[in-house]
């Protein structure tokens, strides 16, 4: 079967395998400590472990169950506190001074939001041990991968955005005329997602949110995939 029949027909259905996983910045599928990412980048996310040197007091107590990524830079995931606020419950710090509740809590961490650092604040999200975690582009490339096979590189928004209208011209495909397994770039490339049918797409949406499946919404280019698209950016 042609690589563009591979990925109309499973792209989509891929995509929602991954429903639900963490958004972090420079993410390519894998689970923190585990391989099972893009294979250009198949181990990059990692559980975080707060340094303990320097002048700072060591707060173990913050960062449990968190995974880091460093790509362009260090980032921690804060899991989907905007999406399980209320279905979760939610750890309060001084509770992870009481050696009896963390020995009982992580026997079964998914239940609980545990606290996470972000800036100078502490937010609550969902444990990532066992999670996939991804970035929008991240989410694209794996999807495509798991699809067509290919994985020689791992293009940025900007490189396949560059490609497509380089080689496909600038004439614009209408939004409503948008079909299952088009490529949907925010205007200024700041953002990457797959339609999936009935005016919907599948994207890493942003830390918070995760992976989920929303209305396309306004300001989106259309790319349409073609053999060469595939070849020329994720081939050898």
């Amino acid at each position: 079967m042609p690589l563009l029949d591979d990925y109309l027909h499973g792209v989509v259905r891929v995509a929602r395998t991954f429903l639900g996983s963490h958004y972090l910045h420079g993410g390519c599928g894998n689970r923190p400590g585990e391989s099972d990412g893009h294979p250009h980048y198949a181990n990059r996310v990692q559980r975080y472990v707060e340094p303990t040197g320097g002048h700072a007091r060591p707060r173990p107590y913050h960062i449990l169950y968190a995974a880091h990524c460093d790509s362009d830079h260090d980032v921690i995931c804060t899991g989907r506190h905007e999406t399980t606020a209320g279905r979760k419950k939610r750890v309060e710090v001084a509770t992870f001074r009481d050696p009896t509740f963390l020995s009982l809590a992580r026997q079964d961490p998914q239940k609980h939001a545990w606290p996470r650092p972000f800036g100078t604040d502490t937010v609550f999200g969902e444990v990532c041990d066992g999670m996939h975690h991804f970035d929008c582009i991240g989410l694209v490339n794996f999807c495509i991968w798991r699809t067509t096979g290919l994985a020689h590189h791992h293009p940025s928004i900007q490189q396949v955005h560059r490609w497509w209208w380089n080689t496909q011209g600038s004439t614009p495909i209408p939004l409503n005329q948008v079909q299952v397994g088009d490529i949907l770039v925010l205007r200024g490339t700041n953002h990457i997602g797959i339609a999936s049918g009935a005016g919907q797409m599948i994207n890493a949406k942003g830390e918070g949110w995760g992976v989920l499946e929303e209305h396309i919404g306004p300001g989106k280019e259309i790319l349409r995939p073609t053999e060469h698209f595939f070849t020329a950016l994720y081939g050898g």
